[in-house]
């Protein structure tokens, strides 16, 4: 089953092979800090999910990669490997437009039948 990008109206999946975002950088999946609980509630508060969701539920949620500035990145020693800094939380948003473009193409395609 695919892994889907938990923050609301992004629709980035992952795939077996590796993917780009769209600033063409590998796009990596994260795991919510659960071992962290003021982190966590951070993580949630920044993806509006409610700060009272059980560890179980998000066992297999991910926030996909752009959604972290550069900064919030330990640097990589070994490959294409990105880890997460200890402080980072959720923090870049999609922008309008895309939002937009993907629902005016959603609809489209679902009106048409493709």
């Amino acid at each position: 089953m695919p892994v889907s990008c938990a923050y609301p109206g992004c629709f980035n999946i992952k795939r077996p092979k590796r993917t780009f975002s769209s600033g063409q950088t590998f796009l990596t999946f994260h795991r919510f800090p659960t071992h962290n609980p003021e982190r966590l509630k951070l993580w949630l508060l920044a993806l509006h999910l409610d700060i009272n969701t059980s560890e179980h539920a998000l066992i297999c949620k991910r926030v996909c990669s752009d959604h972290f500035f550069e900064d919030d990145f330990k640097p990589s020693q070994q490959g294409h490997r990105r880890y997460l800094k200890a402080s980072a939380v959720p923090s870049t948003f999609l922008q309008q437009t895309e939002v937009c473009m993907y629902y005016i193409r959603f609809n489209t395609s679902k009106a048409t039948g493709l």
